[in-house]
């Protein structure tokens, strides 16, 4: 699985609201990716056009969500949390903010620490078995 570095230019970044937008109406309507991470996000287009068009590949796996919902939104999330960890925090936290449309606030601690568990959970077992 691909970790995402570098430089961020603010075309790029503007491109996770997008992004949050697409995964939260997914998971909105009872769908989730199961291998969710950056590199399944295809960027078509130039940059020196403007922010690229944004498509989710590799869909062979979605499905719907029937029981354990939180489960699979959770796992969705971490993937991407994962594979964004080159990324600015104040931009993965924007993406969160629009991704549940309202500010993040105490209530969300326990789910955003699952989350975060789980990305890292998915780091150790990458690195266990040099993915």
């Amino acid at each position: 699985h691909t970790r995402l570095q570098g430089d961020w230019s603010s075309d790029v970044c503007s491109s996770d609201l997008r992004l949050a937008m697409m995964v939260a109406t997914m998971h909105r309507g009872g769908l989730h990716h199961q291998d969710l991470y950056l590199n399944h996000v295809l960027w078509v287009g130039d940059l020196a056009d403007g922010p690229p068009d944004l498509r989710l590949i590799d869909l062979g796996r979605v499905s719907r969500m029937g029981l354990f919902r939180r489960r699979w939104i959770g796992k969705d999330l971490a993937q991407l949390a994962y594979s964004a960890a080159g990324v600015p925090r104040s931009i993965q936290v924007r993406f969160l903010r629009a991704y549940l449309g309202r500010r993040l606030n105490r209530s969300d601690r326990p789910w955003l620490a699952r989350i975060v568990g789980k990305a890292r959970r998915i780091d150790r077992h990458t690195r266990k078995h040099q993915l």
